[in-house]
């Protein structure tokens, strides 16, 4: 994925994306592979390593999402959803970038 296109998707400005990358590189999570069309760009490509990572974050999450859910029916878990929706545009994330 395109580094500009990655820092978009995470709301990262350029400094803080780079921080993040070369920390996720030097623990063999991240590749930077040049930019076939733009010699200036790079493209981020996760590692064996960095995939099994992921594998294991979406897995905790999955587990943490079931766990905060047990006991509430569709209608309870609707309401919730409608609400945090609601704070969302209340209370917008401020961009300092």
């Amino acid at each position: 994925m395109p580094m500009k296109q990655l820092g978009a998707q995470l709301d990262l400005g350029a400094s803080s994306l780079s921080g993040l990358l070369d920390r996720m590189g030097r623990d063999g999570l991240i590749e930077r592979q040049p930019d076939p069309t733009d010699k200036r760009a790079w493209h981020i490509v996760l590692t064996d390593e960095g995939k099994a990572v992921r594998a294991e974050a979406v897995r905790s999450a999955r587990v943490l999402n079931d766990q905060l859910c047990d006991g509430f029916d569709d209608a309870e878990l609707a309401i919730v959803a409608r609400w945090l929706e609601a704070v969302g545009v209340k209370f917008p994330k401020e961009t300092t970038k």
